[in-house]
């Protein structure tokens, strides 16, 4: 009788632990469905990219309208085989933020290196289509970005970079290119001025940091990074002479959260980096009558139209004086080349002074050549008046050419008068003396028996010293002294009573 019992009891108790276990999973379905909601309404991470422009070789350039991974913006490090800049270019950057909030409030922080071991690498931020200014759309490849939405913000001159390499402002301070942070999708509420990171004396860098609010959430902020110059730091403290990758760009710091960290790090090598050559063409003279102003001009011809633009250029040297051969040293009348590009054997440059106006000729081996960076690889040929110039990458080749100019044939003169007494009367055997200041020329005449005499063989444009003297007569005014013109009548000299 017990069994029925018991076997009820069972079958309740099965019913009350399967309706527990089913409500246990309805729990847990719902808890798993919440979840699932909640993560769909979580944001998701933002791409946060910098990237510039590969611009090509050489011999085939690329504009800045595509975005592969070997043309145009990309990302990593930039070589010759896919990029060339200039010195004094301005590289462009991107930095690319996908999925960013709209309305909100940002700051990004951007870098660059400023010096390696000393020299300057990149020494401020200017436009991101300063140089490369056809056909650069930094939107490209950015799903809804326009250039029509781009809004500058005026980068504020680095007072580091404007005080030079000595840091002290004077006349001679660097004249930064004035440019402007661009936004594409975004608006620009301030730039803050370049602040250094570590010391110049060895590696540094310089950090820009750029406030701004999204207006949509796929967005660019686009900037140049100028390659520093040997005119603004000098031949010993620029770029031209690192080596390696030194020009790195990079995001340093962000505010946008969820940020997937991309590629925060870009390199140009040096490789990629051509520094033109320039030729200097001074003429230096010696003048036969040392003359300061009103010159002689020289015509030269040039075997490459770089003078500028031009294969015919001419010279005057307004200061004559002996020549030196130093850079430091400079006269009057000199030329200096466009930036030169084009490097070797295949390129040689000869430029020849023309055949030299009346009275003026090259002096005895009158061609020097000094050169600054490079291997002095130039010939000449003197008698052609023409000097042959190899340039190498870089090179700063100063070639004078010195001419004379030949003294003319001196004009005779003569110099006369008449030595008398007291009273009037002539005086004969007087001994008059004349002496060329210069070359110490000696010239001697004796008075006739009626006071005159006459001195032959001077000649003009020297200057003399004129003495009488007499065994019986001494004379107050014995002494005279004279620029001598031409024929000089009327020298008298007469004797004390």
């Amino acid at each position: 009788m017990k069994f029925p019992l018991f076997s009820l009891m069972n079958k309740s108790l099965a019913a009350r632990t399967l309706i527990f276990l089913m409500c246990v999973a309805a729990m847990a379905i719902s808890a798993s469905a919440q979840k699932t909601f909640q993560r769909t309404l979580s944001p998701e991470a933002v791409a946060l990219n910098i990237e510039q422009c590969a611009n090509g070789p050489v011999a085939a350039p690329i504009t800045c309208s595509v975005a592969t991974a070997n043309d145009g913006y990309v990302r990593g490090n930039l070589i010759a085989s896919k990029s060339h800049y200039l010195e004094g270019d301005f590289v462009p950057i991107r930095v690319v933020a996908e999925g960013i909030t709209t309305g909100q409030p940002y700051t990004i922080t951007v870098g660059y290196d400023y010096t390696k071991g000393g020299k300057y690498a990149t020494d401020y931020l200017g436009d991101y289509d300063e140089t490369e200014s056809v056909n650069n759309n930094p939107c490209v490849g950015v799903t809804g970005c326009v250039l029509a939405s781009r809004q500058d913000f005026p980068i504020t001159p680095d007072p580091q970079v404007a005080a030079g390499f000595d840091g002290v402002p004077s006349g001679d301070d660097i004249t930064q290119i004035a440019g402007s942070i661009s936004c594409f999708g975004c608006t620009i509420s301030g730039v803050s001025v370049a602040t250094l990171v570590a010391d110049t004396t060895g590696d540094s860098s310089k950090l820009v940091t750029i406030s701004f609010t999204a207006n949509q959430a796929n967005m660019v902020i686009a900037y140049g990074s100028h390659i520093s110059t040997r005119s603004d730091w000098g031949l010993s403290h620029s770029a031209v002479n690192i080596s390696g990758s030194p020009y790195h760009n990079f995001v340093s710091a962000t505010t946008i959260p969820d940020t997937n960290n991309g590629n925060r790090d870009l390199q140009l090598s040096a490789e990629a980096v051509i520094f033109p050559a320039n030729i200097i063409i001074e003429k230096t003279v010696v003048n036969f009558f040392l003359q300061t102003s009103g010159g002689q001009s020289f015509g030269f011809t040039s075997s490459a139209a770089i003078f500028p633009a031009s294969t015919t250029f001419s010279l005057v040297d307004n200061v004559a004086e002996p020549f030196t051969n130093t850079l430091a040293n400079r006269e009057g009348g000199e030329i200096t080349s466009a930036n030169i590009t084009s490097f070797g054997s295949g390129n040689l440059i000869t430029v020849s002074e023309d055949t030299p106006p009346s009275t003026w000729s090259l002096v005895a081996n009158g061609i020097t050549c000094t050169s600054i960076n490079g291997t002095n690889n130039n010939t000449f040929n003197f008698g052609t008046r023409t000097v042959s110039i190899q340039l190498e990458e870089g090179e700063l080749v100063n070639c004078k050419f010195h001419n004379s100019q030949l003294a003319p044939s001196a004009a005779p003169a003569t110099i006369s008068g008449r030595a008398v007494n007291s009273l009037g009367g002539g005086i004969g055997g007087a001994r008059i003396t004349v002496t060329d200041a210069q070359s110490g020329a000696t010239f001697v005449a004796i008075t006739n028996p009626f006071g005159y005499y006459t001195i032959e063989g001077t000649e003009v444009e020297n200057f003399y010293i004129m003495t009488i003297s007499h065994k019986q007569y001494t004379f107050a005014d014995d002494t005279r002294s004279f620029t001598l013109h031409d024929n000089l009548t009327g020298v008298d000299f007469v004797a004390n009573p």
